[in-house]
């Protein structure tokens, strides 16, 4: 329970800092590309950014372990769990389908394991 407590204020705070970012129109690329380099993980822009229906997200599992792939909406409250496991290294591709209890707006899905986690931002709209 208590770790479950910490991912999801970890969630929220990332949240909070990526939207200030974008707000501010800031980015931290060369700190966000060091970190990058020790993860055993990659986690890409899912496409068709906006989505309208249903998106998908490639990642990359660098070597053996257990990594989930969790959506959340802009206030930090999980949406779903799209993976859940341990996996092989290799390339993946999950599609992710907007519910009917989503409304428009921004979404982020955090790929994570034991120590680290990366999380992108994605953008629902109703009408195309």
């Amino acid at each position: 329970m208590k770790n479950k407590i910490i991912l999801n204020l970890t969630v929220v705070s990332l949240i909070i800092i990526i939207n200030a970012n974008y707000l501010l129109g800031q980015t931290s690329q060369s700190n966000s590309e060091d970190v990058k380099a020790g993860m055993s993980f990659e986690l890409y822009q899912n496409t068709p950014e906006p989505f309208y229906d249903v998106t998908n997200i490639k990642f990359e599992v660098k070597k053996k372990e257990e990594i989930r792939l969790d959506v959340y909406n802009s206030t930090g409250v999980k949406v779903v769990n799209l993976v859940s496991g341990i996996l092989e290294p290799g390339q993946y591709s999950v599609n992710f389908k907007a519910n009917h209890s989503m409304i428009e707006g921004i979404y982020y899905y955090v790929l994570s394991q034991d120590k680290s986690s990366e999380i992108k931002r994605m953008v629902y709209k109703l009408f195309e």
